[in-house]
């Protein structure tokens, strides 16, 4: 039986064994023009396919242990029960819960219910682009890179037809509750940074949600939020813009710096493929991506504390720096932007490139790989990372294979290390998401090659870390790109041309 065919089964035995309530039309204030307007969505499902109430219990719980610290765009845990949540959010939160639980009996079981309450469910509210966001991002950590990209461009679109974007939107929703309010602009910025995140994927030029000329005013600290103290006079994005000039000190979240990291990201995607990118066009943005890091306040310096606690924030902020700069500086590089062959492993030094190169280019790209690897180090499970590290360590990892394709030999075993270390951290993240097990499979037989492989005129290496996936890189065209070898479909659930190993997606993460 075909993975379609069983999908189809599961939703025919929910759909007969479980009573859908009927369309449910509710009127609701428009958040443009105040007037009253309906919304049809399917409110009830009961119950949620056979879970028990200690079961979704069990879920929600295993959701916000590991997954909203790092996307945190729900009501804070403690306020949860006393929201009225619609159910096709609650099966969301429950199939991002599931893949943290043991086995795979709830998430298979989930996913076609919550893939059908989505498409049943027509309810222009910011609930609506709240589960459309983390859907999003479940999509593709779940190696299905076209349901996401659909996923998070319904989102964006809803999300700017509602005014999501505009200052007032979450005082006008919610007057007499800040914390309401604050959840509400959290969901854009959190559809802002998934928007963003997928077009960098993707290599588009631009991104939606960063085309609207208002933004809503700024999220407060974490830490704040989880209590349900917020402010009480949020900061706007000019503010924040602001603070470098400001003769006194100037205090904004961590969440302001991620939404500011992926802002320099977007940026970079207008310049980054450039042939014909003026050269001060390209120094400015990599002005901006160093000075981030200048103005940081000092208690913002680190990622974590001196208890061995991550900021999340702050965490994925770096990560998303460091991604800016590789994908600015590396296509600029002299390193070789092509996959190592088996009858060519260093590359070649002379290939065309997509700039002038320079090695500064070169310097600033290996730099920011070993800042990744640095936060792959961290003594933090890294499963509780957000799926979106997944695209960091291979970056990281593609910068220090092109490296040391070309480098001395004398400077392998640092390569090596740290491509062993980012390695690692993908094996962790595969046992959760499958974006990475599927780019691990191509890592690792490049790095096999690298590695493990003795070239003429050398000694042996040693191979004990890193071993062969039986995928052959005889079969990758020699000038293939390192970006065309991780694109948006191989990263996602697609084969990338020329691996021979047929067209279709190879097994998603639900098969």
């Amino acid at each position: 039986m075909s993975q379609e065919d069983a999908v189809q089964d599961q939703v025919t035995l929910y759909e007969s064994s479980t009573q859908l309530a009927t369309l449910t039309t509710l009127p609701r204030t428009d958040s443009r023009g105040g007037q009253e307007v309906t919304s049809t969505y399917i409110d009830e499902i009961v119950p949620i396919l056979n879970l028990s109430d200690c079961e979704e219990e069990h879920l929600t719980n295993l959701f916000y242990s590991n997954f909203h610290p790092a996307h945190p765009i729900l009501v804070p845990r403690t306020f949860y029960r006393k929201e009225a949540v619609p159910r096709y959010l609650r099966l969301v939160i429950c199939f991002v819960g599931s893949h943290y639980a043991t086995g795979r009996h709830s998430r298979d079981s989930l996913a076609p219910v919550v893939a059908q309450a989505m498409t049943s469910t027509i309810d222009c509210t910011a609930s609506r682009v709240q589960a459309l966001v983390l859907y999003t991002i479940v999509l593709h950590a779940s190696h299905q890179a076209r349901e996401a990209s659909s996923c998070i461009s319904e989102a964006a679109k809803l999300a700017i037809d509602i005014g999501l974007d505009r200052p007032s939107f979450a005082t006008d929703m919610a007057p007499h509750d800040l914390r309401q309010q604050e959840s509400l602009r959290r969901i854009w910025y959190e559809l802002y940074i998934v928007d963003g995140y997928m077009a960098a994927l993707s290599r588009q030029p631009s991104f939606r949600s960063n085309s609207v000329g208002t933004h809503p005013y700024l999220p407060c600290e974490d830490s704040l939020y989880a209590r349900g103290v917020c402010d009480l006079h949020p900061r706007s994005l000019a503010q924040f813009d602001d603070r470098v000039f400001a003769t006194a000190p100037c205090t904004f979240s961590s969440y302001c710096y991620r939404i500011d990291a992926i802002r320099i990201i977007a940026r970079v995607l207008a310049v980054a493929g450039a042939n014909d990118a003026c050269p001060d066009e390209v120094q400015a943005v990599d002005n901006a991506i160093a000075s981030w890091k200048y103005h940081l306040p000092s208690n913002k310096a680190d990622v974590i504390d001196q208890y061995g606690n991550v900021d999340h924030m702050l965490f994925q902020a770096n990560v998303f720096i460091q991604w800016a700069t590789i994908l600015l500086h590396f296509p600029r590089s002299d390193l070789p932007m092509t996959v190592p062959t088996d009858e060519n492993l260093a590359c070649a030094k002379d290939l065309p490139r997509i700039s002038a190169t320079s090695a500064q280019h070169t310097v600033k790209a290996v730099a920011a790989s070993k800042e990744l690897s640095n936060l792959a180090a961290l003594p933090w499970c890294v499963t509780v990372h957000s799926p979106f590290f997944t695209c960091g360590l291979i970056l990281a990892c593609i910068v220090q294979l092109s490296a040391c394709s070309s480098h001395a030999r004398t400077c392998l075993q640092q390569h090596r290390d740290r491509v062993t270390l980012m390695i690692g951290a993908l094996k962790t993240l595969g046992k959760t998401w499958a974006v990475a097990r599927n780019a691990l499979q191509h890592l690792m037989k490049v790095a096999h090659n690298i590695f493990c492989t003795q070239s003429a005129g050398s000694s042996p290496v040693v191979c004990s870390s890193v071993h062969d996936s039986g995928i052959g890189l005889d079969s990758i065209p020699g000038d293939m790109s390192w970006f065309d070898l991780f694109s948006l479909d191989e990263l996602s659930g697609g084969v990338p041309m020329g691996f021979g190993l047929g067209s279709g997606p190879l097994e998603s993460a639900a098969a």
